[in-house]
């Protein structure tokens, strides 16, 4: 059931092709991309795929590509290809052996012996653009060939592009999936992660289309609006999707998509060998197979497709005006009507008449063609039965010519033995053939009985090898309507994952919200001025609250460009242990469940849009790829200010912490200003380093439409006389002037004595950092002064026809500036 990827870069630069097969579903996506220095593409397309095996060529894939697959958390099966089969004449003419330009595009025609496919359209277009996606492709299926999986996959599969990143959907690389805990949590578990929490899924389809949904939530906001009408609907009649959920999960097959797949195979098995002999119980199995998908087809259609009578009724039911939403309307409507739904019922029940039961031979029933399904099948049954009777009228010829009582067939040692008393006459034996004796009988074979059995034996046997070309022809017409299939398979997946959507809603513990979506609207350079707006209002963590009593979680607001806070960017300063990068995350994942369509969980929640989630939080070291944890820090930083745009959100906990403080306040706080002025995206910055906040507060008070950047901390309680520190876990305007560590050092049991030397030596260095922010503050306003006067003065002159910026206008200003200096300087020495 594990996919299969595989990778190759192209000679120059750092694009790379890939190719992406799910054996079990049948589908193939290929596709090329190109890529930066810290490998964020590859990284972006692993993550969201979590390929079983990965195939690479051993040589020209790098080598710190093959640590990073090596070290990824899901731990996938690297398989060495060599690079002398990494050609494309040899990959071209692999592909060849399957697809042909001028092939047939009935999947059950492609099937047979000898036939080939078309080409599908998207190995046409991207093989002829770059010789890396047919090396990809050719490698593939010859790994797949090797393996005798091939002709389930080229015959019926579904060939697609992957976009690993386009403009319908938000992405979030590897870094954001993990960091956030998007589908596994740190240990590599998904019960807490947010996939885990969200889902409430009836089926195994709508957890893997739930899972997509999480890893490219959507970025168009109509296609937004369709899928929260749809939850809202279910979220506000709860009885309703209640229903929907346990009809879904009593579904004749556990996994309907894989069952499908399993069919088609099937048919290319029966096809590709048709006068084979399949084991009775086999060629059962798969009939069973069949069957139960056909039931499961017109179950779900059953469940799924309403009547104008329950449209109706649903749209009575909707408590808003408008009624029954658009998108679930037309997902539980026929497409003769007018919706997406396929009409399976007739379909499913014209297939399933060609099958009849009877008794098998060992016991039991067992499936085989219905009278009238096939004149080969219906001859030789009557040509059967014709034996039969003449065996029947051999019997009772015997019975009357020697006048034997209690004579009939047995099928003891060999089949249709005549079985009478022993009291037989010797010279009546002699004239036939003696097969076996028992106490008081004998069985015998006439010459004629002999005859008549071969002669059926014959017939059973053609029998039986009917049966394959009629499984091939039945199951054929099953593959050849796939698409027709597969639409009511996603329409099932889609519907599953609305209820769980609104199950996990009405589940939340607290209250939740339907977002809500502003227009992107373009600002203006370098004033950190954008307008992309967030507001959360009471927002929780949904998994950390989940973990915790009711109530016991609180909530928090995060504004940007909204509500009062005209910044984009959110500098976060706060104790240890005060709930910094919780905020960080919760905020991240509000944004995430807002655009997969779900309900948030907060009282209020209103953005614009994010085209791309940025985070920088942890830290973790990959000793495999030789990268220290400040590499790994920068690197994440790196991908962020190359590629955020005004529309990206970015996260940041703690930057620079890896290196030394000065190193590390100029990094952080480099990188601050580039987001906030620059890139202008919706910005979440937490940091120890206090010489931040002062900063940026001196641009916030240069006035109005001056500050970039908004101050935020964690509020706590300190009481000095018992040096305890109490977390209120709430988000407050301003800076926070101290970290606490001591405090988290005492409940970490560090040694008093040493607890003691540490606060006089964090005394020390706090007076010695105080007095250099003082004199950044002092520098700062006094530019701003000296640019004021300038400017003043020039205006005075101009009026007395003197040239503005003289000397002696420049020199006064200087020497004002200098007096307010060194008074400053004064009272700082004094202090």
């Amino acid at each position: 059931s594990g996919g299969v990827s595989a990778s190759t870069h192209s000679g120059s630069g750092r694009a790379f092709a890939f190719c992406l097969i799910d054996v079990a579903a049948s589908v193939v996506q290929v596709g090329r991309q190109e890529d930066c220095e810290t490998r964020s593409g590859l990284s972006l397309l692993l993550a969201q795929t979590t390929p079983a095996e990965v195939l690479v060529g051993s040589q020209n894939v790098p080598s710190d590509v093959t640590k990073m697959i090596r070290t990824l958390p899901f731990s996938p099966l690297v398989t060495a290809i060599p690079s002398e089969s990494i050609n494309p004449m040899a990959a071209q003419a692999t592909i060849d052996t399957y697809f042909a330009p001028d092939g047939t595009e009935n999947p059950a025609d492609a099937a047979k012996k000898g036939a080939k496919r078309k080409t599908p359209a998207v190995i046409e277009k991207l093989s002829e653009r770059f010789e890396s996606v047919t090396c990809c492709l050719g490698l593939s299926l010859g790994y797949l060939q090797e393996a005798l999986q091939d002709e389930k996959v080229t015959k019926f599969g579904k060939f697609e592009e992957h976009c690993p990143a386009d403009r319908r959907h938000m992405i979030l690389d590897a870094a954001a999936l993990s960091n956030l805990e998007i589908l596994v949590t740190q240990d590599g578990s998904d019960k807490h992660s947010l996939l885990g929490h969200l889902n409430h899924c009836s089926t195994p389809l709508g957890k893997r289309l739930l899972r997509r949904w999480l890893c490219a939530p959507l970025l168009d906001e109509r296609a937004l609006k369709k899928r929260l009408d749809a939850v809202e609907w279910l979220f506000e009649n709860s009885d309703a999707a209640g229903r929907l959920r346990k009809q879904l999960q009593r579904m004749p097959v556990t996994d309907l998509e894989r069952s499908v797949a399993r069919v088609v195979k099937h048919c290319m098995q029966h096809t590709r060998a048709k006068q084979a002999i399949y084991f009775e119980d086999v060629g059962e199995k798969q009939l069973r197979d069949f069957v139960s998908v056909l039931n499961a087809l017109v179950f779900v259609s059953e469940v799924v497709v309403l009547d104008a009578d329950e449209v109706k009724e649903a749209e009575g039911e909707g408590e808003k005006e408008g009624g029954f939403p658009a998108r679930l309307k037309a997902l539980r409507t026929l497409q003769k009507d007018g919706g997406l739904f396929p009409d399976l019922i007739s379909f499913c029940e014209d297939l399933k008449r060609h099958l009849a039961e009877e008794e098998g031979e060992k016991g039991g029933k067992k499936l085989v063609p219905a009278a009238g399904a096939d004149e080969r099948v219906d001859g030789l049954k009557k040509e059967i039965q014709g034996v039969r009777d003449r065996l029947d009228k051999c019997l009772k010829e015997v019975k009357d010519r020697h006048k034997l009582r209690d004579c009939k067939f047995v099928h003891m040692k060999f089949r249709y033995e005549i079985q009478c008393a022993d009291s037989v006459p010797s010279s009546f034996l002699k004239t036939v053939d003696v097969t076996s004796s028992v106490k008081g009988y004998v069985r015998f074979h006439t010459d004629e009985v002999k005859e008549l059995v071969e002669e059926l034996e014959e017939l059973e046997e053609s029998l039986k090898e009917s049966h394959a070309p009629f499984m091939a022809s039945l199951l054929g017409k099953f593959a050849a309507r796939t698409d027709f299939v597969d639409a009511a398979v996603r329409i099932v997946a889609e519907l599953d994952v609305l209820c769980s959507l609104a199950t996990a809603a009405a589940s939340a513990g607290g209250p939740v919200c339907r977002p809500e979506f502003v227009p992107f609207e373009k600002g203006a350079k370098g004033t950190g001025k954008s307008g992309c707006v967030l507001e959360l209002r009471e927002c929780r963590h949904p998994m950390a609250a989940a973990l915790m009593p009711p109530g016991a979680f609180i909530p928090n607001d995060m504004f940007l460009n909204c509500e009062g806070v005209n910044m984009g960017t959110a500098l976060l300063t706060g104790p240890n242990m005060g709930g910094k990068s919780t905020v960080l995350r919760q905020t991240c994942l509000a944004v995430v469940m807002a655009q997969a369509g779900c309900f948030v969980h907060a009282s209020k929640c209103r953005l614009t849009p994010v085209d791309r989630i940025f985070t920088r939080i942890g830290a973790s070291d990959s000793l495999l790829e030789g990268k220290s944890a400040f590499l790994v820090e920068l690197e994440e930083t790196s991908t962020m200010l190359n590629e955020a745009t005004e529309r990206s959100l970015a996260v940041l906990d703690e930057l620079g912490r890896g290196t030394s403080t000065f190193d590390g306040t100029a990094i952080a706080m480099a990188s601050l200003r580039h987001l906030a002025e620059r890139i202008q995206c919706r910005s979440l910055f937490s940091t120890h380093f206090h010489l931040l906040p002062p900063e940026f507060e001196t641009d916030e008070a240069a006035g109005e439409g001056g500050g970039v950047v908004a101050n935020f901390h964690m509020a706590a309680e300190v009481d000095e006389s018992s040096h305890s520190v109490t977390f209120l876990y709430k988000v407050s305007k301003g800076v926070c002037p101290r970290s606490h560590g001591m405090h988290v050092a005492r409940v970490a049991g560090i040694p008093e004595s040493v607890l003691t030397s540490a606060q006089k030596k964090s005394d020390q260095l706090e007076r010695a950092a105080n007095a250099i922010q003082e004199l950044a503050k002092i520098r700062s306003r006094g530019r701003k002064l000296l640019e004021a006067l300038k400017h003043d003065d020039g205006k005075e002159k101009q009026q007395e026809g003197e040239v503005p910026g003289s000397e002696a206008a420049e020199t006064e200003g200087v020497s004002r500036m200098r007096r307010m200096f060194e008074a400053s300087r004064a009272r700082l020495q004094k202090a």
